[in-house]
């Protein structure tokens, strides 16, 4: 399956990295919906607020799309926060994010060497 330790970290790095950007996609569109209930305002108000259609707006909301940076720098001041607390950007949850998505990296290849070699 895997011949040398370049390739199992290789494949770790993507599944860690594609389970990284998992988190922060449902992270940030919770802290949008977040943010736009807490102040009160409708999808369709803050779609017009970046000039996108609501459905567009409503897949922020639910992950499947981000604004593109001018979109994000148009809500972060218009919710009077920094880009950082837009994106949820904390030392504290940067770290946990580091520690569930790279975490396991270095210990992983070997650990799926030594199953590989075990299992020949």
């Amino acid at each position: 399956m895997f011949r040398n330790r370049e390739e199992v970290l290789n494949v770790e790095m993507d599944t860690n990295y594609a389970e990284f950007r998992r988190i922060v996609r449902k992270e940030f569109a919770e802290r949008l919906k977040f943010f736009r209930k807490s102040r009160g305002f409708t999808q369709r108000e803050i779609a017009a607020l970046l000039r996108v259609d609501r459905s567009a707006y409503a897949c922020y909301e639910i992950g499947k799309s981000q604004p593109d940076l001018s979109g994000l720098l148009i809500l972060a001041d218009f919710y009077s926060v920094t880009l950082d607390e837009l994106l949820g950007r904390h030392e504290k949850r940067i770290q946990e994010y580091k520690d569930k998505a790279y975490g396991r990296v270095s210990r992983t290849p070997e650990k799926a060497l030594r199953r590989q070699k075990a299992a020949e």
